[in-house]
């Protein structure tokens, strides 16, 4: 799955800061993951859609996991694992939507590592 990309916390103290380091993991850590056909599908979607960031905690977003179904969320996930949200202090949630297809990541806010990103099912 590639390494974990390591950055100074400095470097994501802001939201546009969060945003800016989403897009570069999404090349470099979750594009190379995918299958051919994700590929094509994820190939051009980050730089049309439209990125927002929220500083949340891990937890939180964990538990928002919890009303979901486990084959639901387990067949959307494009990075990572849910489990790695778990333990975790503060997180950056990164929002890309773009039609009817909305991606959701996480990165720890004190390490930059990025954690968990999935496709979010449609209903």
């Amino acid at each position: 799955m590639g390494g974990i990309l390591q950055v100074d916390a400095t470097m994501i103290d802001n939201a546009p800061k969060a945003i800016s380091l989403f897009k570069n993991l999404w090349q470099t850590r979750v594009l190379v993951v995918l299958n051919h056909r994700e590929q094509l599908q994820f190939q051009n979607f980050l730089p049309q859609a439209n990125i927002s960031a929220q500083k949340i905690t891990c937890s939180l977003a964990l538990s928002e996991f919890n009303g979901i179904q486990k084959t639901k969320h387990s067949e959307s996930i494009l990075y990572g694992k849910l489990s790695a949200l778990s333990g975790q202090s503060d997180c950056w949630r990164i929002t890309a939507a773009l039609g009817f297809t909305t991606v959701e990541g996480f990165i720890d806010a004190d390490s930059g590592d990025l954690l968990f990103v999935w496709d979010i099912p449609e209903g």
